[in-house]
C-alpha cells in the first residue's frame, strides 16, 4: 500500500511538473513583450551653457539667459554646474537659476550652493557648484542665471550649464 501511494504520488508530483513547465515559456514570452515608456519618445537632450561677467563697480551679473525653451516643449532641467572667478579677497554669496515652472505667475528663484575652492596663481577667488535637481521651464520661458559677489571691486566671471531634457507637451 506504502509502494502504491508513494507511486500515485510520484504520478501526479510528474503531471504537476510537467504542467507548470509547458505554460513556463507562455509566461516567458508575456514576459518579454516590450513595455514602452510613453514618455521617453519624447525626451529631447538639452545642454545649455553661458557666460557672465562681473564689471568693475557691479556686485551682480544682471540675468544671463541660458536657454529659451521652445514653443509646445517643457523643459526639465537635471543638473546645474558652476564655476567663478572672482577678485582677490571677495566672496560669491549668490547664485541662483531663475525658471518659470508650470502654474507659477512669474520666474522661480533656485538657489546653488556655493563652494570656495581656493585661489588661482594671480589670488583671485575660485568658486564651484554643481547640483543634481529636478526644475521645470515651461514653453516660450527663458532660463537665466544671477550671480552676487560681496564687492564691486574688479572685474569675474561666472560660467553656469545646465543639462536635461526637453518633453513634448499636448
Amino acid at each position: 500500500m506504502d509502494r502504491l501511494r508513494q507511486t500515485l504520488l510520484s504520478v501526479v508530483a510528474a503531471a504537476i511538473l510537467i504542467a507548470v513547465l509547458s505554460v513556463a515559456p507562455v509566461a516567458r514570452v508575456a514576459a518579454q513583450q516590450t513595455i514602452r515608456d510613453q514618455e521617453y519618445p519624447a525626451r529631447n537632450a538639452v545642454q545649455a551653457y553661458a557666460l557672465g561677467s562681473f564689471v568693475i563697480g557691479a556686485f551682480g551679473t544682471g540675468l544671463v539667459t541660458l536657454y529659451t525653451v521652445p514653443p509646445m516643449k517643457r523643459l526639465v532641467i537635471e543638473n546645474v554646474s558652476l564655476s567663478a572667478t572672482i577678485g582677490v579677497g571677495q566672496n560669491m554669496f549668490l547664485a541662483a537659476l531663475k525658471t518659470t515652472a508650470p502654474g507659477a505667475a512669474g520666474p522661480l528663484d533656485h538657489y546653488l550652493v556655493l563652494s570656495p575652492q581656493g585661489t588661482q596663481a594671480g589670488g583671485n577667488a575660485v568658486f564651484a557648484s554643481n547640483a543634481l535637481e529636478r526644475l521645470y521651464a515651461d514653453p516660450g520661458t527663458t532660463v537665466r542665471f544671477e550671480a552676487l559677489r560681496t564687492s564691486g571691486d574688479g572685474t569675474g566671471f561666472v560660467g553656469v550649464s545646465i543639462s536635461g531634457y526637453l518633453v513634448d507637451l499636448p
